[in-house]
């Protein structure tokens, strides 16, 4: 028999009509609907059928924010991050850690392309 390659991803398995509909019966005011074909594999048995504003603390600066339902709808269904994620930043700080990360990848790129040292070579060389 053939086994699955271990690349294939993992897709949840269904979730009962009757299940979903219970579930969407319990959703609270102003919440909005998930729809979890959109999400990208993550191997549970209750995935979230609705999204609601969290209200969390940065890592960063320590400021109260929200991230909204809105927000988490577009993180799990059009960006496909896993749905046990969430934000931990407020958006100044995701922004600015945004710009250092690609201020620290155009320095490596530079770095890649500047000429490499005369005895580079023979200082990678390994010893017995």
């Amino acid at each position: 028999m053939p086994r699955k390659k271990p690349s294939e991803p993992q897709w949840s398995p269904p979730v009962k009509k009757e299940y979903q509909e219970y579930c969407l019966e319990q959703m609270p005011a102003g919440a909005i609907k998930a729809d979890i074909s959109k999400h990208a594999p993550h191997n549970s048995y209750s995935p979230p059928f609705w999204y609601v504003d969290q209200h969390t603390k940065c890592v960063e600066c320590g400021k109260e924010f929200t991230f909204t339902a809105r927000q988490q709808k577009h993180w799990h269904e059009v960006y496909k991050i896993p749905i046990y994620v969430a934000a931990n930043r407020c958006v100044n700080c995701r922004r600015k850690r945004r710009g250092e990360l690609l201020t620290q990848k155009q320095h490596m790129e530079e770095m890649a392309k500047r000429p490499r040292h005369p005895n580079e070579a023979f200082l990678r060389k390994r010893t017995k």
